[in-house]
């Protein structure tokens, strides 16, 4: 088992998704991780057990922080229509939506994501965001900040019951 890692107090209260997503990642024992915007997220995922691979999309390489084998990192840049393509990665089960171009991702992941895939959107309240999320057919939203997507209503069942 990992060592626990420690969030400090100012990361907790600018992410307000770490109570949430460590709850998902625990609840969930997700495998895989396909990210838009590595940082504290990505960390998180990193101390999690039952994580294998992460793949992070960046844009600014200064955000390229973390090294660990599970983890591959990839710089494209914004403006690249491969920003939002999967590079053949669609069996993932969490996808984690917190960098530019945010209703164009989670469309990506409408379309590409296994049914029973998780998609978690920092930033979730703003507006602009929601009509990519009305695609999915399941969308629980855990503060104004944080929301969780599926296809699959059995994995929507779970999530309330977070």
């Amino acid at each position: 088992m990992k060592e626990k890692f420690i969030v400090s107090s100012k990361d907790a209260e600018i992410h307000s998704f770490v109570p949430m997503y460590t709850k998902i990642l625990n609840k969930f024992d997700p495998t895989t991780v396909f990210e838009w915007g590595p940082g504290l997220n990505t960390m998180l995922a990193l101390y999690t057990d039952s994580i294998q691979r992460i793949v992070s999309i960046e844009f600014d390489a200064r955000w390229i922080k973390h090294y660990d084998e599970r983890l591959a990192s990839v710089i494209v840049p914004i403006e690249s229509e491969m920003y939002t393509t999967f590079f053949g990665l669609e069996d993932i089960d969490l996808y984690f939506v917190d960098s530019r171009r945010r209703a164009d991702c989670l469309l990506a992941c409408f379309v590409n994501a296994k049914d029973e895939a998780l998609i978690c959107l920092h930033d979730a309240g703003r507006i602009s965001y929601h009509s990519a999320l009305s695609e999915f057919p399941h969308v629980h939203f855990f503060d104004a900040g944080f929301a969780v997507a599926t296809k699959s209503s059995k994995i929507y069942d779970r999530l309330k019951n977070l």
